[in-house]
């Protein structure tokens, strides 16, 4: 017994017969207790062999289930790590009913509920969807359909968060189970309608403004420009995606609207405000002013992005009055323009000439100071209420700087 004692303690993966000339039934029991596989009576030698290859036998499916016990409690050390020690929000559901079978400690965390409290609850007392669509939702993921959804969650303190939930079906001690990993998208999602709400505002400007928008390439093909780009140059968008040197003329003014452009393309520096005389798709002339800056990334030009202005009405209005000008400059006839409260702005060549004043000592002068005594007194007043009201014209008596006088008509 001391020997069967020793090797049972010390190898219990060794089967062992005990073989003997005599045993009685009571110590073959106690044999048998304290481990032994099996005993063979000297008179039955012949049971030896098969003794053996069952003892056999039973040291092989012993050591099986050694194995494999030993790898259930590795899977479950396994399960404890990857679930339940997990950060991110780990649950087992039931697909029939939506009960919460299982819960991380990052669930508990993050829904508020104590281990207890949130596995006797229901997946329809967290989501906000209601029982039917949950249910459908729990059967797409069942089939496999769908691993992936969002929801809004209610937490322990009434407020709900945008979650994403990848779920699938596992199948855990002969029960299929919805196994699903939670991850917390409400920032995300206050980050992207944000940004959605950004793009809009942007998205408004550029397609309401008067000005258009549009970007290029270091090589001046265009990629983006905004609608404007109709109203302005009578292309569509998908038209005008083209080199924006194929709309210029032939105005030296272009070769310095390029230059820059070259320029913030080789220095990565917003150069100046610039004009261009561009091509309308229907042949006409129209020019624009240009404000552009570079887009850089690590160091280095990308693109070119700018608004473009018509300024064709207002180059108009410019040549128009730089030809009054030159010809209310030009004339023989005195020619001044006041202000509101009669104060000189603007004298011609001739009226110089005629009243020996310079330029520096009559603007910003009242039209008192060529005024005669020999008038109507308050005379100036009554000509400036009359031609806010439509005009005056009558003859009136002027002084020159050297104090001489002369009749003037004044219209």
């Amino acid at each position: 017994m001391r020997a069967l004692e020793i090797v049972v303690t010390t190898r219990p993966e060794i089967p062992v017969i005990i073989f003997t000339g005599s045993i009685n039934e009571e110590t073959a029991v106690d044999c048998m207790k304290a481990g032994a596989t099996d005993y063979i009576v000297k008179d039955h030698i012949t049971r030896l062999p098969f003794a053996v290859l069952e003892a056999l036998r039973k040291s092989s499916i012993e050591k099986e289930k050694n194995i494999a016990l030993e790898e259930l409690e590795e899977s479950e050390e396994r399960y404890k790590a990857l679930y339940k020690g997990n950060y991110s929000i780990m649950l087992l559901i039931d697909p029939v009913d939506g009960k919460i079978i299982d819960a991380n400690t990052s669930a508990c965390k993050f829904y508020g509920w104590d281990y207890n409290r949130l596995t006797s609850m229901f997946m329809s007392d967290i989501n906000k969807l209601s029982d039917d669509h949950l249910l459908d939702k729990m059967k797409d993921a069942f089939e496999n359909k769908t691993n992936l959804f969002y929801f809004n969650h209610t937490i322990a303190d009434g407020s709900v968060r945008n979650v994403e939930v990848y779920t699938g079906p596992i199948k855990i001690k002969g029960k299929t189970l919805l196994y699903s990993i939670v991850h917390d998208i409400t920032e995300r999602r206050l980050v992207q309608n944000a940004l959605k709400e950004s793009e809009q505002k942007l998205r408004n400007i550029f397609e309401n403004s008067t000005n258009m928008f549009y970007s290029h390439t270091i090589n001046h093909k265009l990629t983006y420009v905004s609608p404007q780009i109709t109203k302005i140059l009578g292309y569509t968008v998908e038209e005008a995606l083209v080199h924006w040197t194929d709309w210029t003329s032939d105005h030296p003014i272009n070769e310095q609207g390029l230059n820059y452009t070259k320029k913030a393309i080789e220095t990565g520096k917003v150069q100046p405000t610039y004009e261009l005389e561009l091509i309308h798709k229907s042949g006409r002339k129209v020019w624009v002013e240009v404000r552009e800056a570079p887009v850089v990334e690590e160091g280095k030009v990308i693109a070119i992005v700018g608004a473009l202005t018509d300024i064709t009405e207002r180059k108009i209005n410019e040549r128009e009055i730089s030809t009054l000008a030159h010809a209310l400059k030009s004339i023989n006839d005195c020619v001044t323009v006041t202000d509101l409260e009669n104060n000189i702005l603007f004298v011609n060549q001739s009226f110089l000439k005629t009243y020996g004043y310079k330029e520096s000592e009559i603007n910003g002068r009242k039209m008192e100071l060529v005024n005669s005594k020999k008038n109507v007194k308050d005379i100036q007043k009554h000509i400036l209420k009359s031609t806010m009201e439509g005009g005056w014209e009558g003859e009136l008596w002027n002084v020159r700087k050297d104090g001489s006088e002369f009749p003037i008509n004044l219209s």
